[in-house]
């Protein structure tokens, strides 16, 4: 089924208000959001999904560091959605992240293909995978 404009609503409401009604979807501890990883990977056998998922949640508790004040710590992950999976978190994003070692980046979905592409150290991209397209998943 896809995502409806009244789902993507509500989702957008509560990351604005942190969260309130997102009940058993947010993830305040890495232990938790791999706990529910690992519930999505035996309900959907969705493998390459899952490791991408894997990737962006452990992400948040490894990289989002500077939160603004106030906000929850942690990823927001439907997990109990097979039909389409949305992720959010309060980290300054995977765009002013890489853009500190990557500084020519200039959109979302271009750091994404290369957070998906590209082995990243902490000073400067260092192996080109050479993915196509397709095979990342946005």
């Amino acid at each position: 089924m896809p995502i409806t404009a009244e789902e993507i609503f509500r989702i957008t409401q509560d990351y604005v208000t942190g969260f309130p009604s997102s009940g058993s979807n947010f993830c305040q501890t890495r232990d938790v959001f791999s706990a529910r990883l690992d519930t999505y990977i035996r309900q959907t056998s969705k493998y390459l999904e899952s490791a991408i998922i894997g990737e962006i949640g452990n992400n948040t508790f490894d990289h989002n560091l500077n939160y603004r004040e106030g906000a929850r710590r942690g990823v927001y992950f439907n997990h109990e959605n097979a039909d389409f999976i949305i992720m959010a978190d309060y980290g300054s994003g995977i765009l002013a992240t890489l853009s500190r070692v990557l500084p020519d980046l200039n959109s979302d979905i271009e750091a994404v293909k290369t957070a998906f592409t590209k082995i990243i150290s902490g000073f400067f991209a260092i192996l080109d995978l050479s993915i196509s397209e397709k095979e990342v998943l946005i």
